[in-house]
């Protein structure tokens, strides 16, 4: 098997530009604008391949593609693959999830913050899902090698998935991710009788064995004579 991973921004401008030669030309900022959509992921920028030859089918005097279109383009495909971003989600595990959601909330809330696990680890505690910083650098590492992130800085690879992020993942957390364990409360209505019987009879025969116990203890005990006996009277024999 062969691991097809994001496509580097060389090949996303070779995919964009070289089967659409004659027809119609990508310029150098529009293949960037996609690329940042896209992230390089191969579905996406296939789809936004297809998608510039579709605006130049319908439009073929239109013969360049423009920072508008891929803006038109990106809302139209984000619409269309709701579902399959939501998959990519569903995909990841637990902690994961929690740093992705972590990430998209910190960019909500101050978008000039910079993204470190220790920043991460500080949105996290105001959750009812708090990660150490081990737990988040694992976690990232996971995310680095599924290409949804890149480190140094931190940042979500596609454009689309951060938009994604920001309208779900915290909506969707607490259905996502599960709940901290707690003890269940005990109401009457949760008690069954028989188990109260069965409780109380224990306990009855717990105490009688404990009486029985202290009987046979008083039974054998031995009574211990402290000083010096009484004298006896011996019997004298005849003839002496």
């Amino acid at each position: 098997m062969l691991r097809l991973g994001n496509l580097p921004m060389p090949d996303v401008k070779w995919l964009l530009t070289t089967p659409a030669s004659g027809y119609y030309v990508v310029p150098d900022e529009v293949i960037g604008a996609a690329y940042r959509q896209t992230g390089g992921e191969p579905t996406l920028t296939q789809r936004f391949g297809y998608e510039f030859f579709r605006r130049w089918y319908d439009a073929p005097d239109l013969n360049v593609i423009t920072l508008d279109d891929v803006r038109k383009i990106a809302a139209r495909l984000y619409a269309e693959l709701r579902g399959s971003l939501r998959n990519v989600w569903d995909r990841l595990g637990v902690n994961e999830r929690l740093a992705l959601t972590a990430i998209s909330g910190t960019l909500y809330d101050d978008p000039l913050t910079p993204l470190t696990p220790t920043a991460l680890q500080a949105w996290l505690v105001e959750t009812d899902y708090p990660l150490d910083t081990t737990a988040i650098n694992a976690a990232l590492r996971g995310l680095e090698y599924r290409e949804l992130i890149t480190a140094n800085p931190i940042t979500i690879t596609s454009e689309m998935m951060k938009t994604w992020l920001l309208d779900n993942a915290r909506t969707i957390n607490r259905a996502a991710l599960p709940k901290p364990e707690r003890p269940p409360a005990i109401t009457r209505a949760a008690i069954n009788p028989r188990v109260i019987r069965l409780l109380l009879l224990a306990l009855a025969v717990l105490i009688i064995a404990n009486v029985i116990a202290a009987v046979l203890v008083n039974n054998n005990r031995t009574i211990v004579v402290t000083g010096t006996p009484a004298p006896t009277v011996t019997l004298a024999q005849p003839g002496q």
